[in-house]
């Protein structure tokens, strides 16, 4: 009987030790489960890819981003690691995406990287704390826009004034699809650009010249990514102007433009016309009000806004 006891005895001690070690191996894969990458592409709705290779249109682009912040904040904002985390697999990933993207503690950014004194980088919900709902429409809105099925992802690894932060970069072997911080931000000349033209080797006819004003605003790797603009032009003959016509522009890549112009003086000694232009990244929105004749922004956002009129002469 005693035999038996000390088998039973054993047994039990040989269960317990079993399922110590049954409870530990679980434990051990649950901590594995939750490491950094994996979450994101849970956070994210991404499946994890084996090809680390990143395409050399984006490894350019990442290259430019960081000269160009280097030229032009001198180490107040850098690009300092990345690290590839999966692909979009299918739709429903993308609604995950696009949820994680915009949701209110999300990173986001304005500023012209060319004026360093307007970046701003935070919270969605505390750079934008009464519309913060408005924002994230907007993001989830442009997100959709641009993110595709297929499309792989980065985690990007910032620092800005000697803080660390990372955000979550797509992109597609053309290059860059989306990144909140960068497509918030914009690199732009404040000053505007002018041309002037005429016929003035016309020998006989009406003769024309023209006046024409842009402002540009391009991606922080340097390609253009916006351009408003206005152009009035005086017909004349003998310097009296017989006619003027303006015309206007407005194009942004991911966040929106709108331009409006009409002739304020036809005839005469000169031309006279109004414009009303203005460019904005996501997360800002632009409005025209016709009966000031002006745009405006709300929101919070990199812009460029220009109202005015515009006299030309006859030469």
């Amino acid at each position: 009987m005693k035999t038996v006891n000390k088998i039973i005895v054993k047994m039990m001690q040989i269960a317990l030790v079993l399922m110590l070690i049954f409870s530990c191996t679980k434990d051990e894969t649950t901590e594995v489960y939750q490491e950094p990458d994996a979450l994101l592409e849970s956070e994210y709705g991404l499946t994890s890819i084996t090809d680390k290779e990143i395409p050399q249109e984006v490894l350019n682009q990442l290259e430019a981003t960081k000269e160009n912040l280097e030229k032009y904040m001198g180490g107040i904002l850098q690009i300092i690691d990345y690290n590839i985390i999966g692909k979009v697999p299918n739709t429903k990933s993308l609604d995950m995406t696009f949820d994680a993207l915009s949701k209110s503690s999300t990173t986001v950014a304005y500023g012209n990287i060319m004026d360093p004194k307007t970046v701003v980088i935070g919270d969605l919900d505390k750079l934008l704390p009464s519309k913060t709902q408005e924002g994230s429409d907007l993001l989830k809105e442009y997100a959709s826009d641009q993110i595709k099925v297929g499309d792989k992802a980065m985690e990007l690894t910032w620092n800005y004034k000697g803080e660390t932060f990372k955000t979550t970069t797509f992109y597609s072997d053309a290059g860059i699809t989306w990144d909140n911080l960068m497509i918030g931000l914009i690199m732009m000349n404040p000053e505007s650009e002018t041309e002037l033209k005429n016929n003035d080797n016309e020998k006989a006819g009406v003769r024309w010249n023209s006046y024409k004003r842009s402002w540009y605003g391009n991606w922080l790797w340097g390609s253009r990514r916006g351009t408003i603009y206005y152009e009035i032009t005086v017909y004349h003959t003998n310097g009296t102007v017989s006619n003027t016509d303006i015309t206007d522009y407005g194009h942004m890549n991911i966040g929106s433009a709108k331009s409006e112009s009409k002739v304020l003086k036809e005839t005469g000694s000169y031309g006279r016309g109004q414009y009303a232009l203005g460019l904005c990244t996501p997360i800002a929105s632009l409005k025209f009000n016709e009966e000031k004749f002006e745009v405006s922004v709300s929101g919070v956002g990199s812009n460029i806004i220009s109202n005015g009129t515009k006299s030309l002469y006859p030469n």
